[in-house]
């Protein structure tokens, strides 16, 4: 039975170009370890580092990194979800907003390989919401109405220990 080790909740996460990923602090100085743009998909992986294309990036997201012992359950119901290999030099994991700017040690875990699951929530309908608020509400009823859509779109961050690829 997989234990849960260490977790981080960041409620509101920021994404700039539409961007904001999770690396090993080394992929920012190492290019061969960073992450491709996702481009019109949702996800990119490098060998140390992910880009995840969000739909909102103004609105705040809601950011979860779990680490586990072994392969955690799978979440209930993400819209997306993908399993990727990757390697952490030094463990530790660096928050990247793009040009918002990085958040290094947002999370620490021993160096080595992991398996880590990416799962999403709140992305098919975050954009009808917000136009459907900025088509029928003005001024300060648009604001708020915008403020409470902050944190629907989510991500989830599951890492278990694997072996390296070979």
């Amino acid at each position: 039975m997989a234990d849960l080790l260490d977790s981080v909740v960041e409620p509101d996460g920021a994404a700039d170009h539409q961007m904001f990923g999770i690396c090993d602090k080394r992929a920012f100085v190492e290019r061969d370890l960073a992450a491709p743009v996702p481009g019109r998909g949702w996800l990119g992986v490098g060998r140390s580092a992910v880009l995840i294309g969000v739909v909102m990036d103004f609105l705040g997201l809601h950011v979860g990194v779990e680490r586990w012992n072994s392969e955690p359950p799978e979440p209930q119901d993400p819209e997306v979800t993908n399993t990727a290999r990757l390697h952490f030099p030094t463990g530790s994991l660096t928050y990247d907003a793009i040009a918002a700017g990085p958040r290094p040690d947002f999370f620490t875990v021993p160096p080595g390989t992991y398996k880590v699951r990416i799962s999403g929530w709140g992305r098919a309908d975050i954009w009808d919401k917000w136009c459907e608020i900025n088509d029928d509400l003005d001024g300060d009823e648009a604001e708020e109405a915008t403020e409470a859509l902050r944190g629907h779109e989510r991500y989830l961050f599951q890492l278990w220990p694997s072996t390296p690829e070979r």
